[in-house]
């Protein structure tokens, strides 16, 4: 198992800072295997996946956990269950260049020494600390793994603390730059300023959030990530604080009545009460962007907790195209194609909101009539 990829780096000439340490742990593993004799037939690769923040899930029982999402972590034990690589190949056991790439959660270490013990098939490190086959090893483990656990705790703590700091002087952090703003995060954008305040303000005067998503996207006007606009990803942006100067965070909220989370945006004040300024230029007033959460609300509304869905195979069907996998959607046929009031296909999203839009289309009453008979 080797640690998250690295993002590119700028071209040049390649420095010490080049050199990915993925790249170096697996020719470390390699080495390990071939010095013993051995062949090293897969690579369980795990990027941008992390070994310890939990996420939150859904159990089949339907209560909601936290637990440390590893597809390719749990994959591995599965293939050491059965002794074959994806591709079919004998596996005899894992190599890891350290215990705590192998995981810094309990849970996962309880499932690997379970395999290990039910199947006899080793997983041990090149450092020679780790053997999940011997008692004394598995001790070892529980208690490297228990320390590896604290040592990011604390570090999530130490990063916290520090988000706290910016956000009571109002500096802007990390992550994509926000729209209307220039890459600084501090100084207007001069095309797509002018556009979120017309947005805005449009938004005021009685027009419909959808409208500005259709113009800008027959336009070409983008999010910073380069999506299309939806009304979901507009609310957001004006929902949000600072557009008209004041620093916020975003938090999640759990609805203790359906089990869902609800993600708003939080005005960051200060030691004397008052929302803290952020330090940029603003797009629109105070005044105006409390008018606006007359308008559209500070948070989109929970659901009611039951599966009262008014498209029944919503979410349960899947596009076929290239692979795709998304979840289809209802959408309600244009007035051009001649349905009846009311008729709709189940389709794929378009690529703004995470599908191939180019899926396969069905009409709404042959998919309900079809799933009678699955």
């Amino acid at each position: 198992m080797t640690e998250p990829v690295e993002g590119e780096r700028r071209r040049g000439p390649i420095t010490g800072r080049d050199i990915k340490s993925t790249k170096e742990q697996e020719r470390d593993g390699r080495d390990f295997i071939s010095r013993r004799g051995g062949s090293c037939v897969h690579v369980y690769f795990e990027p941008d996946t992390s070994a310890w923040r939990k996420k939150r899930v859904r159990l089949p029982d339907g209560r909601t956990v936290y637990r440390v999402v590893r597809p390719v972590f749990e994959g591995a034990l599965e293939d050491l269950k059965s002794g074959r690589t994806p591709d079919g190949q004998r596996l005899d056991g894992l190599i890891v260049y350290d215990i705590d790439r192998l995981t810094r959660d309990n849970r996962h270490l309880e499932d690997a020494i379970d395999v290990v013990e039910r199947h006899r098939r080793p997983i041990i490190d090149i450092n020679g600390s780790l053997d999940l086959l011997t008692e004394n090893g598995r001790a070892t483990a529980r208690v490297v793994v228990a320390m590896s656990n604290k040592q990011s705790a604390d570090t999530s703590r130490r990063v916290r603390r520090k988000h706290r700091a910016l956000e009571r002087e109002g500096i802007p952090t990390g992550g994509a730059r926000p729209f209307g703003w220039n890459d600084d995060k501090r100084t207007l954008h001069p095309t797509e300023a002018k556009l979120l305040r017309a947005a805005a303000l449009g938004i005021l005067g009685g027009a419909p959030v959808r409208a500005s998503c259709v113009r800008w996207n027959e336009q070409g006007v983008t999010t910073p990530r380069g999506s299309t606009w939806s009304t979901t990803k507009l609310k957001a942006v004006v929902r949000n604080p600072r557009i008209c100067g004041i620093r916020s965070r975003k938090v999640r909220a759990l609805n203790p009545d359906t089990g869902s989370e609800n993600e708003r945006w939080e005005i960051v004040y200060g030691d004397d009460g008052e929302p803290v300024q952020g330090q940029w230029e603003r797009i629109i007033t105070q005044e105006q962007w409390k008018a606006l959460m007359e308008v559209i609300g500070d948070n989109m509304a929970p659901g009611s907790g039951h599966n009262s869905r008014k498209y029944l195979l919503t979410g349960t069907l899947r596009c076929d195209k290239d692979d795709c996998g998304t979840a289809h959607r209802a959408i309600k046929a244009p007035k051009s194609a001649n349905k009846p009031d009311g008729f709709f296909y189940y389709a794929c999203p378009d690529k703004g909101q995470g599908g191939c839009g180019g899926g396969t289309k069905i009409p709404g009453p042959d998919a309900r009539r079809r799933s009678r008979n699955w």
